[in-house]
């Protein structure tokens, strides 16, 4: 699934909405995204950011309780680096694009 602003949003919105990551991850389920529980490399993060992997990027929902390293992404295919860091910054730093 290819990562747009508008998915990106939708999925934001998802983690605004609700407070508990289980309702997150079942409201996301519904709307078929894939969900995983996967080792962040870079450790603790802030939920909604999209991280860059190889053959992926992964936007973090959220992560188990007494967890650091491990968290809910939704997978997307990989994206460039400048396009990721376009839609990270729209959302944390409110910067027009």
């Amino acid at each position: 699934m290819k990562l747009t602003k508008q998915r990106a949003f939708a999925v934001r919105k998802v983690i605004n909405k609700h407070r508990l990551i289980m309702d997150r991850v079942k409201e996301l389920n519904k709307k078929g995204y894939e969900l995983k529980l996967c080792s962040l490399m870079k450790g603790r993060t802030p939920v909604g950011k999209i991280h860059e992997y190889k053959h992926s990027c992964r936007l973090q929902v959220g992560s188990p309780k007494g967890y650091i390293k491990y968290g809910w992404v939704v997978m997307f295919d990989s994206l460039p680096y400048e396009k990721i860091k376009e839609l990270n910054d729209l959302y944390f730093y409110g910067e027009t694009v």
